[in-house]
């Protein structure tokens, strides 16, 4: 048995929040004890650098997805493509957006109480890590993650889907419509009671 999980996505707002939540479920109805935390590894990349940079970060994405999905106004939008000015409150919305869905897909399935008052975490060394697994939500995490225990004692650190020998991939969708959203959800439900098995047998 596992002594420890931490998920981690990219920003702690989405996708492991969403796993933290169903974790806490399954342990509390199980009446298991076992050391559950989530993270992110970009939770305090805004504020290490500056709002031209940024801006020049944003405009990698299709942030038109953004108006498409309700998260941002198209005045919102012309005016970061003129002037690249307003990037920090263009991030802000994005990711209030993803808290709210999060939120209302969460206590649809019963279980939103699991992640009340949620506040993003940036991952960190951990020292006492013996028995305990990181699990991200997709391969991209692993160098940051790798980096942060670099020639120190770490975890089993893999990605939640080869945890469970799964194939489908779990996608940040910040970006994406509700529906993609909703099966994301699900996708992460499913893959989190899984991996729950697996941990404590």
């Amino acid at each position: 048995m596992y002594k420890s999980i931490e998920f981690v996505c990219g920003g702690n707002q989405g996708r492991s929040p969403v796993c933290l939540a169903v974790a806490r479920n399954f342990a509390y109805k199980k009446g298991i004890g076992i050391e559950l935390l989530s993270s992110g590894v970009y939770v305090d990349f805004a504020g290490r650098i500056s709002d031209e940079d940024l801006g020049k970060v944003l405009a990698r994405y299709p942030l038109i997805k953004g108006v498409e999905n309700g998260a941002l106004s198209n005045q919102e939008l012309l005016e970061f493509q003129e002037k690249r000015k307003n990037a920090r409150e263009i991030l802000k919305k994005l990711e209030a957006h993803e808290t709210q869905r999060r939120d209302r897909e969460l206590a649809r399935r019963g279980f939103g109480e699991y992640i009340k008052n949620h506040v993003p975490n940036q991952i960190r060394y951990r020292e006492k890590t013996e028995g305990g697994v990181i699990l991200l939500m997709d391969g991209g995490l692993s160098q940051p993650v790798c980096k942060i225990y670099a020639g120190q004692a770490h975890p089993e650190i893999t990605t939640l889907p080869s945890f469970i020998d799964e194939v489908e991939e779990l996608p940040d969708a910040i970006l994406e419509n509700d529906e993609f959203y909703s099966i994301l959800v699900d996708r992460l439900i499913n893959y989190t009671e899984k991996a729950m098995e697996k941990a404590v047998a």
